[in-house]
């Protein structure tokens, strides 16, 4: 996960859903990644990790995690993003990351 980012760049946005899984639970289908509330950026390769992945302090298992890439912006603002995701487990989860493009 990112705090920042300029509005030149283009950076890897990793969400782990590992906490809120059963053990053997996965996510599966296709994940959605929207921008809430403006349409300044450009949100592109949207895929489940199919390999083990640092996300902040700890390593999300394969098929526990999302990730996409995001683009954009205007400098001085702060975007909100929702990733929804199912689960083989028939669940629908939901995150809300946040930042700011400097």
């Amino acid at each position: 996960m990112f705090d920042s980012k300029r509005a030149s760049e283009t950076r890897r946005l990793d969400v782990s859903f590992s906490d809120r899984l059963a053990p053997e639970e996965e996510i599966n289908g296709t994940p959605v990644v929207v921008e809430i509330g403006t349409a300044h950026l450009t949100i592109s390769n949207i895929a489940i990790n199919d390999d083990i992945v640092f996300i902040g302090y700890r390593n999300a298992e394969k098929n526990r995690s999302i990730s996409c890439f995001i683009a954009g912006g205007q400098a001085g603002n702060e975007y909100t993003v929702r990733i929804t995701v199912t689960t083989d487990d028939g669940q629908t989860l939901i995150a809300v990351r946040s930042f700011l493009v400097n």
